[in-house]
Parts: C-alpha cells; sequence; structure tokens
C-alpha cells in the first residue's frame, strides 16, 4: 500500500513539474514576442517631422538580433558657423564655409541675395555625408544644382544656405558681405580657440578690421568676455566677429579658464 502511494505521489509531483515547465516557456514566448513587436514599432517611427530629421545607424547587438539606433537632430541643433553675422570676404580668396557638425546626408550649398532671399546660384551642388565644411574662393557659383556652368559673383549682402537632401533641414548663415578687390580695405584676422586659449594670443590690426574668434576646441563650449563682459558664447566650430572701432588697445579672455589671453592692438 505505501509503495502504491509512493507511486502515486510521484506521478502528481512529475505533472506538477511538466506543467510548469510548460507555464515558463508560454511566458519567455510571450515576452520575446512583445519586445519583437515594440522593436518594430519603435523602428516605423522614424518619420520626418516640421524640421527634424531622423538618422538610423546600425548598433551591435546579441547574435540573429537587428537593432537599430535612432538619433534625432533638430534645426536648432546645426548652424552655420561660417561665415559670422557681419563678416566681410573678398572676391576671388578661398574662405572656408562651415556649420557645426555632420548630418550624416548628402546635401549643397546655395548662395542668396541677402535682400531679396533668391538664389544667386550654387556655391557646391554636392556634399558628402561626413562634410562639415568647404573651401570656396567667392567669385563664382553654378547656375544650377545640375548646370555646371559658372558666373561672376558681385560686390554685395549675401546669405549662404547649406540644404541636406531627403529632409526638409535648410541651414542659412548670417547676413555677410563680398567686397572686390581695392574697393575697400578691411581685413579679417582669424583666431582659434584651442585647448583652452586663444592661438595666436597677440595681433596688431587697423581700426576698421574685423577679428573673427572661431571655437576649434572639440565638443567644449567656449565664452568669449571682453572688458568683463560676455561676449559670445561659442559651441563647436560657431564663430563671434569683433569690429575693431577704435585706436586702442582690447583684450579678450574666457570665462572657462580665466588665464586664457587674447590681445589686440589696434593701431
Amino acid at each position: 500500500m505505501n509503495i502504491q502511494n509512493l507511486l502515486k505521489n510521484k506521478k502528481i509531483l512529475i505533472s506538477i513539474a511538466v506543467a510548469a515547465v510548460i507555464l515558463v516557456v508560454i511566458f519567455v514566448s510571450k515576452s520575446n514576442k512583445q519586445e519583437a513587436n515594440q522593436e518594430t514599432g519603435n523602428a516605423q517611427q522614424g518619420t520626418e517631422q516640421g524640421t527634424t530629421s531622423t538618422i538610423k545607424a546600425p548598433t551591435s547587438g546579441k547574435t540573429g538580433q537587428a537593432i537599430q539606433q535612432t538619433t534625432t537632430v533638430t534645426k536648432t541643433e546645426i548652424s552655420v558657423a561660417s561665415p559670422a553675422k557681419g563678416e566681410v570676404w573678398l572676391a576671388g580668396k578661398i574662405h572656408s564655409i562651415r556649420w557645426t557638425h555632420e548630418m550624416g546626408r548628402t546635401g549643397s550649398i546655395v548662395l542668396l541675395d541677402a535682400s531679396s532671399k533668391e538664389i544667386v546660384g550654387w556655391i557646391s551642388p554636392s556634399l558628402s555625408q561626413q562634410q562639415v565644411a568647404y573651401d570656396w574662393d567667392t567669385s563664382k557659383v553654378s547656375l544650377s544644382k545640375i548646370n555646371p556652368s559658372r558666373k561672376e559673383v558681385i560686390a554685395g549682402a549675401y546669405i549662404i544656405r547649406v540644404e541636406f537632401d531627403s529632409s526638409n533641414i535648410r541651414l542659412e548663415s548670417a547676413p555677410f558681405q563680398i567686397i572686390s578687390s581695392g574697393t575697400e580695405k578691411i581685413l579679417n584676422h582669424e583666431v582659434y580657440i584651442r585647448n583652452g586659449i586663444f592661438i595666436p594670443n597677440y595681433i596688431e590690426v587697423q581700426s576698421g578690421d574685423k577679428i573673427i574668434m572661431i571655437n576649434d576646441d572639440g565638443n567644449n563650449t567656449r565664452t568669449v568676455k571682453g572688458a568683463g563682459v560676455v561676449l559670445a558664447k561659442l559651441v563647436q566650430r560657431d564663430s563671434y566677429v569683433f569690429s575693431v572701432t577704435q585706436s586702442v588697445k582690447y583684450e579678450f579672455s574666457l570665462a572657462e579658464n580665466a588665464i586664457a589671453k587674447l590681445t589686440v592692438l589696434a593701431k
């Protein structure tokens, strides 16, 4: 009798164990299915809205699983750093058009009339996905994106627009001037901020010249001060233009590094 009870109890225990295993398998299967549905739903939410562009980049994950990470870049997070507001470019000279970081998209650069906003021509009909700068001689532009024929750029006030393909993001610079050689003697002096200091840290200029301070210090934001007053907060590759109006000595500093100084002697 005891043996029969023992066998009966053993069968009951085995039945309970089998049922528990089945429940665990069902739970794991449902959990994996929910995760897969969630990943599919997230991948379908990449539609661009307004001025927001979504860029998808593959990331490593578990074997056999395709995992995607979305990076959202809005228009306010990327901007044209050069030319800066009030900057003066001499026609026929090489000047660098710069924006704050790459977009992961191809694109083009267009020259606009500052007053009418009408297109003057195409500076570059094609940009690579990783491009953050373009060197332009400021003398000529192409007639269109597909027509390589070029025309002269006359002196005047302009705006540069950087357009990215497959998105509605368009970056526009502040108005700047292009002048003809010999018409007006305005010199630009570029000073770079690197490793928390000004390079160079001393320059001599003439009244009427412009000093362009460029943040080339990685991802660090740099705050430029003059006479103890904050003049500009520069994000990566951003720039600030200071117009020299008097024949005096100017001194600038960085809020993040009080030791860093820039001395400008205007004659």
